[in-house]
């Protein structure tokens, strides 16, 4: 089974890894927070677009994945795309080479779908779009060991990568510097998701019931699978909750 960098990166825990990746659960309920940050990724997809008119089809983007959800909001998406419209005109100085396309590289362990490569100054790079509510430059700090771009990098055969950030709670955007990655990087990002890959075969074949637990704080508060498990841990038919308590959908 090939799995994506995406689907590797649950594998922190291993009862969410099967119910999502495997078996193909999704939840119905995601927070604002998130809901927020899909639709602004929506939103970054159709402005690099070929568009007619790149501000006006990013804001009804933004809008119409709100309302698919049952959060319109209008003003958000206005402020949004007005704000990023005018950051966009000052900051962007590249050029397109793909957009969210598939990189099957045979030498890596996973799939991946970065959000665009861009070539900047003769350099192949990897774009990634982020929101955050954190403060700009917490968010940043937390991006020490940034696994997800170095390893689209390395599958892309890239330089480096470049982050594009938005600080939802103010419109507020920074794009720092291209960060140009290390053979020993590279290295070491790979060798992390060749051991993710062997957790994520054994973990999609043994039986339920065996999987470890991991109960973190994630498990208790922000995890939307925390029922299936609670059942499956205390004896009852997680199937039964799968299928029949409303709160997941089988993935299309």
């Amino acid at each position: 089974m090939r799995f994506s960098l995406t689907q590797l990166e649950r594998i922190s825990c291993p009862q969410r890894f099967r119910w999502q990746v495997v078996e193909g659960w999704e939840p119905t309920r995601r927070s604002e927070k998130v809901l927020k940050g899909s639709a602004c990724h929506e939103g970054w997809k159709v402005y690099y677009a070929p568009v007619e008119d790149r501000l006006a089809d990013m804001q009804a983007a933004i809008y119409d994945t709100l309302s698919a959800n049952e959060e319109s909001d209008d003003l958000f998406a206005k402020k949004f795309a007005e704000a990023y419209h005018r950051f966009a005109e000052k900051e962007d100085n590249f050029e397109i080479v793909s957009q969210e396309t598939r990189i099957d590289n045979p030498d890596w362990p996973c799939t991946g779908k970065p959000d665009m490569l861009i070539k900047s100054n003769d350099q192949l790079l990897v774009m990634e779009f982020k929101t955050t509510s954190q403060s700009l430059s917490t968010f940043l700090s937390g991006l020490y060991t940034p696994t997800q771009a170095i390893a689209y990098a390395g599958m892309a055969g890239a330089a480096g990568y470049v982050y594009t950030i938005a600080h939802l709670p103010t419109f507020a955007f920074l794009r720092p510097p291209p960060y140009l990655i290390s053979d020993f990087q590279r290295k070491y990002v790979y060798q992390q998701l060749a051991l993710a890959l062997e957790r994520a075969e054994y973990y999609a074949t043994i039986e339920p019931q065996y999987l470890p637990a991991n109960w973190s704080s994630a498990c208790f508060w922000q995890c939307w699978f925390y029922e299936v498990c609670k059942a499956l841990r205390t004896g009852f038919d997680y199937q039964h909750v799968l299928l029949h308590s409303g709160l997941y959908l089988p993935r299309e």
